[in-house]
């Protein structure tokens, strides 16, 4: 498709294809005749090396008391008669309801074998990203998940069928929330961790527990763990003083610690807190107000530098951040915004996530923190501005560094100098950048949409054109650009408009659905054409060539695809050339036109060859180089195009690119009589498309099954 790699390439010319209709959460194999030698071990979700995923929070390292909770919960589990058993812990913030969850759940570590799944609800109101994330954790190709919510709850609870996993769920505030997330049937265990009470979940057969502040006691002794040090008699008896203005709550009680590690005495900080008294007076009736007192002591106690970075965090809209955008939010350098999180995280109210160089807010502390930013418009409005133009240029950045050849239409892209200077990433970073930060800049986006920053929006939308492409999260994909669409619209940003357009035929048409595409490329090719806008006009042109190719009306596209050419050719640009002659070859290739296929391959290929740049676009034509390099009876050269191929598919970290490199060596090897080297490359080849659930699995898996039962090996005559 376009002008890069959002093409969706049609069957290779000549081959027989199979359909399958309907909806199916299995593998699924059609074959004629089968001889035998066939097996199927499955394996949970993903292929050969997948692991259960972990991704609960980490138990706690201090932890008292909460004995009687525990048994209860562990007499719970007990119970069960191998179906889904679902836990409720309600109790205010701040009281220890997930340090609970995570010690419940680690002590019952071996009734969920196939590992433990987390959601954070306080993150979005919407279950349906949450769903995203957990496909993923089971190892689930993004480009097979669905994109509607009732599909996406269905494939979640076709594949935890069966099953036995662990779900930690925080800050519902809906049943329907929970239900949402539900596995399917099997011995699974469910813990929500809210400050709700959820009644709707009795009908589910859910138990409650209510979760109450510690006793004095254990109160104490947490805080005292957490302070560290030595204390004396008198010490004790603040500690205890403290522990009651807290009102036993782990959460401030964290928080009055952080005053301790500031080397501030036990009676200080109790004198402190005592004049918060007639606001913690409220501790019975009113849900937070001792963790906002407590919050509220601990900032006035911070520096005013420290006490805006903490106001500032909390409009971050993402589940976590990094220094950069710390240093982006605060308006300052990366070793003061160091220095920052580091004396946050000290003082208790920022999280490390361990083993990371990210940072989150506890959703109490996000809340207090924006409370304090509502005060100051201007304050907040600049902020805001800071990160938005951080993640735009980050992420511009990191788009050139996966592809610098490509054209834009953005402003952002304008300062390309200054993006490489500020962000140097190369590929293999720019890739690991947006594996971290697509949840942010979902978020991003979002808040931006909503704050009328239209052009922000849409801009964004725009830098992830080179990752959607190589990673394919389509549900990401399409929700994000459904946004920027709106937002270019409201701009009255007509090229805005139609790179939306054109990116939202790729991502359907990646999914096959191609009267959305074919509807979004006409709607693109009017505004590129409506403003002039000649290189628009070559990529919608493009993008319709290829769904003319699905329809098998070859001829029709090689007339788009001439016309691209010959605007690509006016403009003097080497890479739009060069894409254009591949998808003309493949193209001519469907016409039965192989001489002038290769000769247009060739073409194509020089130019990727040379400029090095583009690993996925050189993969790509070298693959369907080989191809018809087989069908002209060339496998020779087929191979040797095929092993190109698969080179640059590993460095481009495309793995479909990957697998279908090694199916045409497995070709290859065949077409030269090497039944033994083409079993290799194809069951290597099966291996993946099995893991991302790609149709091709099956083509590949029936030409095993051709070369029928693989021969034994040859035994030692010494041994006879």
């Amino acid at each position: 498709m376009e002008e890069d790699e959002n093409a969706t390439d049609p069957e290779p010319c000549g081959q027989n294809t199979n359909t399958a209709t309907g909806n199916s959460f299995e593998t699924l194999v059609q074959a004629g005749t089968v001889h035998g030698g066939v097996h199927f071990h499955a394996v949970p979700a993903g292929g050969s090396g997948w692991l259960p995923p972990h991704q609960l929070p980490l138990a706690p390292r201090r932890f008292t008391d909460r004995s009687s909770e525990l048994d209860q919960l562990v007499g719970r589990l007990a119970e069960r008669t191998g179906t889904t058993t679902i836990v409720v812990l309600v109790g205010p913030g701040g009281i220890g309801k997930t340090s609970l969850a995570v010690r419940f759940l680690d002590r019952v570590s071996a009734s969920h074998p196939d590992g433990e799944l987390y959601a954070d609800l306080a993150l979005t109101e919407d279950p349906s990203p949450v769903l995203d994330g957990f496909l993923r954790a089971l190892d689930v190709p993004p480009d097979r998940i669905p994109v509607e919510f009732g599909q996406r709850a269905a494939d979640f609870r076709s594949r935890t069928r069966s099953r036995s996993l662990a779900i930690l769920v925080e800050n519902a505030s809906s049943a329907a929330q929970v239900r949402a997330l539900l596995p399917g049937e099997g011995a699974h265990l469910v813990v929500v961790a809210t400050r709700y009470n959820l009644t709707g979940l009795a009908v589910d057969g859910a138990h409650v527990l209510d979760v109450r502040p510690l006793d004095t006691e254990h109160a104490v002794e947490l805080l005292r763990a957490m302070a560290g040090g030595t204390w004396s008699p008198s010490d004790e008896m603040f500690a205890a003083e403290i522990a009651a203005l807290c009102g036993n709550l782990p959460l401030a009680l964290a928080a009055a610690a952080g005053h301790l590690h500031r080397r501030r005495s036990p009676g200080r900080v109790a004198r402190e807190l005592a004049d918060e008294q007639r606001r913690l007076s409220h501790l019975s009736v009113q849900e937070d107000l001792s963790v906002r007192s407590i919050l509220d002591t601990s900032y006035r106690g911070l520096p005013e530098r420290s006490a805006r970075t903490l106001r500032l965090l909390g409009l971050h809209p993402g589940p976590d951040f990094d220094v950069p955008a710390v240093a982006a939010l605060i308006d300052t350098d990366h070793y003061t915004a160091q220095d920052e999180v580091d004396l946050l995280a000290g003082a208790s109210l920022l999280q490390e996530a361990p083993g990371t160089d990210r940072f989150r807010l506890h959703d109490l502390v996000r809340l207090f923190a924006r409370e304090k930013t509502a005060a100051d418009p201007t304050e907040r409005d600049a902020a805001l501005d800071r990160m938005f133009a951080h993640y735009l240029h980050a992420a511009a950045a990191a788009d050139l560094a996966l592809n610098p050849e490509r054209w834009h239409v953005g402003p952002v892209y304008r300062e390309s100098s200054r993006l490489f200077a500020d962000y140097p990433y190369d590929h293999a970073s720019a890739l690991d950048w947006f594996d971290a930060e697509l949840s942010n800049l979902a978020a991003i986006i979002r808040s931006a949409h909503a704050g009328g920053r239209h052009s922000t929006t849409w801009q964004l939308c725009e830098t992830l054109w080179a990752f959607c492409t190589l990673r394919r999260p389509y549900g990401v994909w399409i929700e994000t650009h459904e946004r920027g669409l709106v937002s270019a619209q409201a701009a009255g940003d007509a090229l805005g408009e139609a790179r939306m357009y054109g990116a939202l035929t790729a991502a359907h048409a990646g999914r096959y659905e191609f009267a959305e595409a074919e509807d979004y490329a006409l709607r693109a090719l009017g505004l590129w054409e409506a403003n002039a806008h000649a290189l628009g006009t070559a990529a919608a042109c493009e993008q319709l060539s290829t769904i003319r190719l699905v329809q098998g009306e070859p001829h029709q596209a090689v007339e788009l695809l001439k016309r691209a050419e010959a605007i690509q050719t006016d403009k003097g640009s080497p890479y739009g050339v060069a894409l254009i002659h591949r998808y003309l070859a493949e193209a001519h290739a469907r016409t039965g036109d192989h001489e002038t296929s290769l000769r247009l391959f060739a073409r194509s290929l020089a130019y990727f060859q040379d400029s090095g740049d583009n690993p996925y676009q050189h993969s790509r034509t070298l693959s369907r180089m080989a191809t018809i390099l087989l069908e002209v009876d060339r496998p020779e050269a087929a191979d040797s195009a095929a092993r190109s191929a698969l080179t640059q598919a590993v460095r481009a970290g495309a793995e479909q690119q990957r697998a279908e490199a090694l199916t045409l060596r497995g070709r290859s090897a065949l077409a030269m009589g090497d039944e033994s080297r083409a079993r290799g490359y194809l069951a290597e080849a099966l291996e993946l498309l099995v893991r991302l659930l790609a149709p091709q699995r099956d083509e590949v898996q029936r030409l095993i099954e051709s070369l029928g039962p693989e021969p034994s090996p040859p035994q030692d005559r010494r041994r006879q």
